[in-house]
């Protein structure tokens, strides 16, 4: 007799309401932005790891400081061919 009585307390529930259905979409929403966000920091925390072991082995900008570039200078003709290219160090001399 228990037992038919537990079968008829089950089939008397009520259907499921529309706050339930609600709440279900909440739950899966909101763990689908969590995934989301927290594959997208690991994302981004593997990314700038790539760039620190990249700049990992530049030099010192200071070694830059007393460097002089060379420069090139190109002469052209009014067809715009090369004449001649003339490359002097730079002295910080001007020129009149």
């Amino acid at each position: 007799m228990s037992l038919s009585r537990t079968v008829r307390q089950k089939y008397q529930k009520s259907p499921p309401t529309r706050n339930s259905f609600i709440g279900g979409i909440g739950k899966v929403t909101g763990s689908t932005i969590l995934i989301t966000t927290m594959l997208a920091s690991a994302i981004v925390a593997g990314g700038l790891m790539g760039v620190a072991i990249s700049f990992r082995n530049l030099p010192d900008v200071r070694s830059l400081k007393g460097y002089i570039p060379n420069e090139t200078t190109h002469i052209y003709d009014i067809n715009g061919k090369i004449l001649a290219s003339c490359m002097m160090k730079k002295t910080g001399k001007s020129f009149p």
